[in-house]
């Protein structure tokens, strides 16, 4: 391989990029993104004095993500979580319960008489035997409807900003990272340090505010045409939604292979006190959605959690709202979503009105991988193989910026 072309400048395209290079330090890399700017989700902006994320808060590393982190020349502006964000909350009954850290103190809990019967009559159950289902179905199986309903559900509104019987177990869970001694990091100046530092690496290889219209693959090329140029390469790597390098693929046989993957909404409203403290210590609450007619998502003590950001303020929060198939609150007036996060804070944290708010909405931003994903996944591997086009990124392997890292790194080596 001697050129490749990368489509998309998120994180999954920039550390795609790094792993080629790494490999094979002749390449020609050509990244190619209709943005204007490098970074897909991940962006942190400051007004006011005021920082805060318009997508991931915080990343879950282990020793094999720092190493990465070393090698790309950014370890000097980690930043570890405070000790306190280990603490987390859920909503239970109108109230916040600290989540128990461990089965017994589960068991000991509030939540205790949800699970115990279903947890002491599992080992008697008949169980059938299922390759993939739904993460409602696999929970409620092992805790209860009313365990899966108070626990899961809000941890699944959480991450994926879904409901738990829209997706996979399979495919959502075995994405998400099952690695000891992982600790919570930031950067000085935020999460979008990472792409930045990343892109810097390939300042002249990035092509911003380029849209690409078609992929064509020839015998000896792949062909990618653009609104007003375009590019050669021996293989083509997508990271792009399915929904987007879909549309660039008419008329090629993988488009029956694709794996249907919707992708769901949020709003995130973010607010900063000068004065007020936070009543909680710890990373946040989530909310399941019989609370609060299912519009609260949860709420990330931004300041508890990196304290370093705080710059002149008590408490910083970031209030998830919407989800669960509910793509009526980007539609929203700015004045009537930060009324209604203001008012979440006030029932649930005694917080008065905020001297700062910034809203991101954020539309069709969540992949969510539905029952089967895994087998159709490993179908449409299997078919693009031999072939010059690849697809990756959040759209089919994880949500999370440490997956799309990884996964790009499995496909930078191998390529």
């Amino acid at each position: 391989m001697k050129r490749a072309i990368i489509l998309g400048a998120g994180i999954s395209g920039l550390a795609l990029a790094w792993h080629l290079r790494k490999k094979n330090p002749e390449i020609d890399i050509c990244i190619i993104d209709p943005q204007k700017r490098a970074g897909g989700w991940i962006e942190t902006r400051c007004i006011d004095a005021y920082q805060f994320e318009c997508g991931p808060r915080s990343l879950r590393f282990c020793q094999s993500d720092l190493n990465f982190i070393n090698e790309i020349g950014l370890s000097s502006e980690l930043i570890e979580a405070d000790a306190q964000a280990a603490k987390k909350y859920l909503v239970f009954d109108g109230k916040l319960i600290a989540v128990p850290p461990n089965p017994l103190a589960l068991l000991t809990s509030p939540f205790g008489h949800l699970c115990m019967k279903a947890v002491f009559g599992y080992p008697f159950r008949r169980k059938a035997k299922c390759d993939d289902e739904s993460v409602a179905s696999f929970f409620e199986k092992r805790l209860g409807r009313g365990a899966m309903r108070a626990i899961i559900d809000p941890v699944v509104g959480g991450i994926w900003a879904a409901k738990p019987d829209a997706i996979s177990m399979k495919a959502s869970f075995s994405a998400l990272p099952k690695r000891s001694k992982m600790k919570l990091y930031s950067f000085r100046n935020g999460v979008e340090e990472l792409p930045k530092k990343l892109a810097t690496h390939f300042a002249k290889n990035l092509h911003l505010g380029v849209v690409p219209k078609k992929i064509v693959e020839l015998s000896d090329r792949v062909v990618l045409e653009c609104q007003n140029e375009t590019f050669e390469g021996d293989v083509l790597f997508s990271t792009l939604t399915v929904e987007k390098g879909a549309a660039l693929l008419q008329g090629d046989r993988v488009l029956p292979l694709l794996p249907h993957v919707p992708r769901t909404s949020l709003v995130v409203v973010a607010l900063g006190w000068k004065k007020e403290d936070l009543p909680f210590h710890g990373f946040g609450f989530l909310c399941p959605s019989q609370e609060e007619g299912g519009k609260l998502l949860g709420i990330s003590f931004d300041s508890s959690i990196f304290p370093q950001h705080n710059g002149p303020f008590a408490s910083r929060l970031s209030v998830m709202i919407g989800g669960r198939g509910d793509e009526s609150f980007c539609e929203k007036s700015d004045d009537e979503l930060q009324s209604l996060a203001t008012r979440y804070c006030k029932k649930y944290l005694g917080l008065g009105v905020p001297d700062v708010a910034h809203i991101v909405r954020a539309k069709r931003s969540i992949s969510a991988y539905l029952i089967g994903h895994m087998q159709r996944l490993s179908t449409l591997e299997a078919h693009l193989a031999p072939r010059r086009i690849k697809m990756v990124g959040a759209g089919l392997y994880g949500i999370s910026v440490p997956a799309c890292i990884q996964q790009s790194q499995k496909i930078g080596m191998c390529s």
